[in-house]
């Protein structure tokens, strides 16, 4: 018979100095809202599986797909991450953001590499395929499995370069999207009025008109498929009180909001890894 879990309180759960510091560390930037706005509604390459011209957005950071070969292959730029080093060599405020796709997971180890190699900071995109897309960059539950593999490594490997945490992993390779998983925040997936980003997102096209049945980080992803960087940084995020469980599961929570505010807001520097282990998602409600 096994036996029950035991009970946390949340004043339990923060009684833990190391959690109580990150907690208070986190919790400041709680105020933060965000909108997206379209610039432009032009753009001079047609990349495979990119949601730009599924509904006109487009990457932020320093996108990244692959090594040199890849991007001369597939954007048809030779020495692309040899000049994305040089543009931004010395900026604080530049990532790099690897977007994992079935055909690129095995590049991802020279890539990271040679951004440490620079002092330069990485994080860790998976590829989500646009609606109604049908080639070959959708993710697998083989390539999922790959792809968490290969993060963990490099995760392990460069802790000072890698903007990541072990729950980033768990939350951006689980064969559930992350729609499935924390129940989407976003206007698109979430009807509510109420206090939150149901109710306060917006997201402009470049006719700096809304709608609500697009609004989202990524519009025009296949809400089924979405494990994007982008959406996680509020969905996971906004799950805090699914995730007041118990300490590790909590922990776990705070290593992934550390590595959103890391890989967002200026001047904000990520502190060493809570949880070295992979935590399951606790179950929707």
């Amino acid at each position: 018979m096994t036996a029950p879990r035991p009970s946390y309180k949340f004043a339990d759960i923060i009684a833990d100095s190391a959690i109580q510091e990150r907690w208070e560390k986190v919790r400041r930037y709680f105020f933060l809202r965000e909108s997206t706005y379209d610039m432009t509604s032009r753009c001079n390459i047609r990349c495979d599986g990119c949601y730009y011209y599924a509904g006109e957005k487009q990457f932020i950071h320093i996108s990244v797909w692959g090594n040199d070969q890849t991007s001369l292959a597939v954007r048809k730029a030779p020495d692309m991450l040899v000049r994305q080093m040089d543009n931004y060599r010395g900026d604080p405020r530049a990532v790099f953001v690897y977007t994992f796709t079935p055909d690129n997971i095995i590049e991802a180890a020279e890539v990271t590499r040679r951004v440490a190699d620079e002092g330069m900071k990485i994080t860790f995109n998976m590829f989500s395929a646009p609606v109604g897309y049908a080639g070959n960059l959708r993710h697998s539950d083989e390539s999922l499995r790959i792809t968490r593999d290969t993060m963990e490594e490099l995760l392990d490997a460069y802790p000072q370069s890698v903007l990541f945490s072990k729950y980033n992993i768990v939350a951006h390779t689980h064969q559930l999207g992350l729609h499935d998983l924390f129940s989407c925040s976003y206007p698109r997936k979430n009807p509510s009025t109420d206090i939150g980003l149901g109710r306060s997102f917006r997201q402009y096209r470049t006719n700096l008109e809304w709608d609500r049945q697009a609004a989202c980080c990524v519009p025009d992803t296949d809400c089924d498929d979405c494990r994007h960087y982008a959406a996680g940084s509020a969905v996971v995020t906004a799950r805090m009180y699914r995730h007041a469980t118990d300490p590790d599961t909590f922990s776990s929570w705070l290593d992934y909001v550390d590595t959103y505010l890391a890989v967002w807001v200026r001047g904000y520097e990520k502190s060493p890894n809570l949880c070295d282990r992979f935590i399951s998602p606790p179950l929707r409600a």
